[in-house]
């Protein structure tokens, strides 16, 4: 009687205990089936994406204000003989002005490339005392062209710091006046030199930036010649330090 009673409760855990057996070891079992994100190619889940730099729009169009200080270095003669003050023979006049640029670009990596057209107008005009008290000189630059290959490095926020060496031209009067003879001569002439400078840039957003610069400029002398004969003067290479604040819009 014992003999089948034990050999019917080993049959029977035998036949239960591997049901019983996988329904335990089913949980653990799925831990191994346990799906996540799958690293793409050779990515870590850990890994932090690198920034991308900002590829900049070729065109754009810009506006600015600033100021600046220019050196003047001014000589009259009357019959052969110089009549500027001492004080007068280097002078330096602050002067102000705005205009607007445009240009082109592009980027290779960090690494940036462009030209740039600009056209301003400047506040300039300074009184030049000579040892008469009846004759003076008024000097004027009132229009201010230049062009300039810019290099510069593009961070990985996007923003840029530059540098910039080009040419330039200006249209420059000078008056000379003798209020004891009512005598009135002026000259209006164009004159090149070179300019460079350097710059920061900060983008906005995909279509605007600020950008702050210093620019450093030197023309050519100019001169003139009374129809008389008895004066002269001229001017001689014009000095220009110039900084400013300028908003672009890119295309």
């Amino acid at each position: 009687m014992l003999k089948p009673i034990i050999k019917s409760l080993l049959i029977t855990t035998l036949i239960v205990s591997p049901v019983f057996a996988d329904e335990e070891l089913s949980t653990f079992n799925q831990q191994g089936d346990i799906s996540g994100p799958e690293p793409k190619g050779e990515e870590s889940y850990f890994a932090v994406p690198a920034m991308v730099s900002k590829t900049n729009k070729a065109w754009y169009l810009g506006m600015n204000l600033g100021a600046g200080l220019t050196t003047l270095k001014p000589e009259v003669t009357d019959n052969g003989v110089s009549i500027i003050a001492a004080d007068a023979q280097s002078k330096n006049a602050i002067n102000y002005g705005g205009g607007i640029y445009g240009g082109v670009g592009t980027n290779f990596s960090h690494f940036y490339i462009g030209s740039e057209l600009s056209l301003a107008l400047n506040m300039l005009s300074k009184d030049i005392t000579t040892t008469t008290s009846t004759t003076k000189m008024t000097v004027k630059q009132p229009i201010l062209v230049g062009f300039d290959i810019i290099p510069g490095y593009l961070t990985q926020a996007g923003n840029l710091f530059y540098g910039r060496l080009g040419v330039g031209s200006s249209l420059v009067k000078l008056k000379l006046a003798d209020s004891g003879s009512a005598f009135n001569s002026t000259t209006n002439k164009i004159n090149f030199g070179w300019r460079a400078g350097l710059g920061a840039e900060f983008f906005m957003s995909d279509t605007f930036s600020l950008r702050t610069e210093y620019i450093y400029s030197r023309y050519n002398k100019v001169s003139g010649k009374d129809n008389t004969n008895r004066y002269t003067y001229k001017l001689g290479n014009i000095g220009a330090h110039q900084v400013s604040l300028g908003l672009a819009v890119h295309f």
